[in-house]
Order: structure tokens, then sequence, then C-alpha cells
């Protein structure tokens, strides 16, 4: 986030010598040096300082004379850097030695955590972009955000990383917190719940989700997400789940027979969180929506609302190939789930006619 330098704000007294606004100057924390505009700002790694600006082209030594007036100073807010408030901006004419006063700054540490990471996107984004109004697209986004953001105790407690980009949304959840570690809640059930709870929200908005679920290293660091983990579920997502489906990684499983910070009981067999999931045509494990969940009221309401779905998408892509068969994949999804429920209930016959009619099995 830029701010203002301390000579604009308010009610503060104006460092000496300032007699024009700053052009700028980005110290990159990680780095003793970044070039900018064909300038370079220069800070030992510790110790008190004095980043003094030398023009890089000219090859001048530091503290030289600086014919070119400077615009603002950027720090990074997330990292060890102190806030502009605290900072002494001094700026001069040529023919001065011209620098940034400022406390010193340290190295950030930075190291990778195993988490589950959620990858999750909407389906259909680009064709809501190009024919809906920023209304429509503005609450579609608000909607997905209340049905997957963690509640702010949770993701305290548990240093949840929550990150949104348009319709995407990543969530990391480190597996070694010290209250995961003492608690042992079950934070596999937990994001697996949670998904499964937002997306049988979202349809009876008419929103579908697709993504991936994967265990692997990531980390966030000056605001940004970033790691293998990361990269597999962007893969999965894009080449794997094709559908509107959330795919859960082979890896997620094998976590569970040899990491008890998964579970809830770490003495348990993993079959608790199979619960969540269900094995697809072509093998994938993804997340299993449709099954009649604990919590929602109303559930073959909720079967005719996604059945009804269904069939207004296959109607308005009959002439789309390519679009049609994630509706398709929709439409036969929803038949084996009510067979299922026929079979294990026969008594529920009254499911049968919310079957969708069609080759869809």
């Amino acid at each position: 986030m830029w701010r203002q330098p301390p000579s604009a704000v308010p009610g503060r007294a104006k460092p000496a010598r300032v007699e024009r606004p700053l052009l700028s100057v980005a110290l990159d924390l990680d780095f003793d040096a970044i070039d900018f505009d064909g300038m370079t700002a220069k800070a030992p790694s510790s110790g008190p300082c004095t980043a003094h600006v030398e023009t890089a082209a000219l090859g001048c030594p530091a503290k030289a004379r600086v014919e070119r007036t400077l615009l603002s100073v950027a720090f990074d807010l997330d990292s060890d850097a102190p806030d502009h408030a605290a900072l002494l901006a001094v700026y001069t004419f040529p023919g001065e030695k011209t620098g940034v006063q400022m406390p010193p700054l340290r190295r950030k540490h930075v190291e990778y955590e195993v988490s589950i990471v959620a990858y999750v996107d909407i389906l259909g984004f680009r064709d809501l972009v190009q024919m809906g109004t920023a209304g429509e697209i503005s609450r579609n986004l608000r909607l997905v955000r209340e049905a997957i953001k963690p509640g702010s105790s949770t993701a305290k407690l548990y240093q949840l990383y929550y990150q949104s980009f348009s319709d995407l949304t990543v969530i990391a959840i480190p597996l070694l917190t010290p209250a995961n570690v003492q608690f042992h809640p079950g934070l596999l059930e937990f994001q697996l719940g949670g998904l499964v709870g937002a997306q049988s929200k979202l349809i009876r908005n008419g929103i579908l989700l697709r993504g991936a679920v994967v265990v692997g290293s990531i980390v966030k660091s000056y605001k940004q997400l970033f790691g293998p983990a990361m990269i597999k579920a962007y893969d999965i997502e894009r080449a794997v789940a094709k559908f509107p489906r959330i795919v859960v990684d082979d890896s997620v499983m094998r976590e569970t027979k040899r990491n008890p910070l998964l579970l809830r009981d770490p003495s348990a067999h993993p079959r608790g969180i199979t619960t969540f999931l269900r094995r697809d045509e072509d093998g994938q494990m993804f997340i299993d929506y449709l099954r009649e969940p604990y919590w929602l009221s109303g559930y073959q309401s909720f079967l005719r609302t996604h059945g009804d779905l269904i069939l207004e998408r296959l109607e308005m892509t009959k002439d789309n190939k390519d679009v049609r068969q994630k509706y398709e994949w929709m439409a036969r999804y929803h038949n084996r789930t009510i067979s299922d429920l026929l079979r294990a209930e026969p008594r529920r016959r009254n499911l049968k006619a919310l079957k969708i009619p069609g080759p869809y099995r």
C-alpha cells in the first residue's frame, strides 16, 4: 500500500529542508538494493542507517549529488519495516546530499509450511463478465466470499490464510500451528466440510464452483501466497477438475495416513473424511456436495433446485458442445446420487421423479 510521506500527514510537522514533493524511492526489504527508474536505493541489512540515493546510470557513489527530486518513500507494511509515521524523509535541491532517514531494517525469514490448500474459482465467470452487469458480478463475488471465507476467530486461532482475486479464492491452513498441534480439531474435515456447505449454498444462487484441494508446501510473504502446493492446485483446477467439481488430490489421502495433524482423531483410519468425498468416473476423488448433509433442511427441495439448474444450463449450451459437457457431467452426478439414495432407502421412491431425463447415468 502506498502512503503519504510524513510531510503530507495532517497535523505533523514537516521534516527539515523540505522544499518540494518527493519523486520516489522503493526499498525491497528482501534485498539490499533495487533499481527504480534509473536510480538505486541502498541500505545496510542491519543497524542504524541512512538510505542514500545514487544515479545508477552515471555510476555515482552513494551520497552523490542528485539533480532529480524524489516522489515518495514506499515500504511493505506487512514486513518488519516501520510505518511511514516513524520515518523522517529528507530531500533537497541539487548540490546537497540526498537521503531517507529510517530505523534499522531487518531481513524477513521466510520458510514454506505444510498446509491444506484449497484453490477454487467460479465456473463460467468469463461469460458472466461478458454478459452480466457489474452489479450482478459484484453480487456473485460477494456470495462466494460469504460462503467460503472462514470466520475471523477460527482464521486467527489456526493462522488460516485467505486470499481472493477476481473469482479466484485460495485458502491455506498450516498444519504445524500451536493450536492444531494442541487441539487436533480435524482441519481437513473443517476444510472439506466448509467447501461442501459453500457449494450447496451457492447452488441455490446458480453459482457453480470448480477447483482443487491439495496438501503441500506454501507460504504467505508480503501479502502474497506462493509455493509448490499453489502450483499443483492450479494445475489440477485447470487440467483435471474441468467440470463443476472440486477435486481432492491423492496427496491429501496419502497425508492422512501418515500425518495425524489432519484428522480429529489421530488413531482413526481416515474413513471420516470419505463422507465428504466421491470417486468419479475418471478415477478422481472430488467433494460430494450432493450427499445429503446433516445440516441442510429441505434436501428434496435442494435436489429439485439442483436439477432445475442443470436443465436450464443444458438448454443454454445446446449449441456449445465444449461447455455443455460440463452440465452433462452434472446431470450424471445428479442422477447417480439419486440412484444411490434409492438403493439405500427404497421408501424414498418419490426422489426418482427428480432425475434428469436423458442418457445421464
